[in-house]
């Protein structure tokens, strides 16, 4: 990947300075800085996710109506069979960095995690008219169809919510103790918040299993960030009901999320976090 060439193909001012920074899991992620100093981040997959960064970028306009912290996203585009979105640099750093700089904020620092997710779920399917395929919710085994089937008989439409469906410490921005910015809608779609809540979850605990992970030196905070995350989103959605079925679905999702990026042994932690909710 020529990187000069990327930022050339988006980017009109030629003097740029850049660096790469933490990103995704599947996505580069780039800091540049033009020469009247204004910052963008540059976000790179393959070109077949273009749509998907297209409609990545409608989802971010409408929650960003809504008051829900997102940043701005400039312009969409293919530049060497690669797709590129350029959006604003949010300041502040991840809650994963919050997290490792002040692990005695733990709690507050999740409060915090917490409320901005309670606030996504205030925005419901029937307020808007934004078309969200919601790709990444249909399921692709038969045991995550069984469970998926018996969680919609639980959910009515008029209560489907906004749901992020990877809301976690390196996906959301934090400055002052205040969240400045929820990044990677990619996998947005519209169903109950139950779904993102687990979803939420068991990417927490199965950090706390796995041999290696991104949270390393989160491992003796986490649990306290997790009390505090629950305790700041019941203060706004109040108290989650009904939740274990979610949470077996999440295990299942969270496994085909990973693919191959996992060891078989993780896996079989996974799986077995899982079926521990039935």
């Amino acid at each position: 990947m020529d990187i000069r060439r990327i930022i050339k193909g988006v980017i009109e001012d030629a003097n740029v300075s850049f660096e790469q920074v933490n990103g995704g899991f599947d996505s580069s992620v780039w800091k540049v800085e033009t020469a009247t100093r204004k910052k963008l981040a540059l976000r790179i997959v393959t070109a077949d996710r273009y749509e998907d960064f297209l409609m990545e970028k409608e989802i971010i306009d409408f929650a960003a109506s809504q008051m829900i912290p997102a940043p701005a996203v400039r312009t969409v585009k293919i530049v060497d069979d690669l797709a590129v979105m350029v959006s604003d640099w949010v300041s502040g750093q991840t809650v994963l960095e919050e997290l490792i700089s002040n692990p005695e904020q733990a709690f507050s620092i999740g409060e915090e995690f917490g409320r901005v997710q309670a606030k996504i779920h205030n925005l419901r399917k029937a307020d808007t008219l934004i078309q969200i395929p919601g790709n990444w919710l249909k399921p692709a085994t038969d045991e995550e169809k069984d469970v998926f089937e018996k969680i919609d008989t639980l959910t009515k439409e008029d209560t489907k919510t906004l749901l992020h469906l990877d809301y976690h410490p390196l996906n959301v921005m934090m400055e002052i103790g205040k969240i400045t910015a929820v990044l990677d809608w990619v996998n947005a779609g519209f169903g109950d918040p139950r779904l993102d809540v687990a979803r939420t979850y068991s990417i927490l605990q199965f950090e706390q299993l796995r041999q290696t992970s991104p949270f390393e030196e989160l491992k003796p905070t986490l649990q306290e960030f997790e009390k505090g995350w629950l305790k700041g989103y019941t203060e706004i959605a109040g108290e989650l009901k009904s939740i274990e079925l979610f949470h077996k679905w999440a295990g299942i999702r969270h496994a085909r999320d990973l693919g191959d990026r996992i060891t078989e042994e993780d896996r079989v932690k996974l799986h077995e976090w899982s079926v521990s909710w039935r």
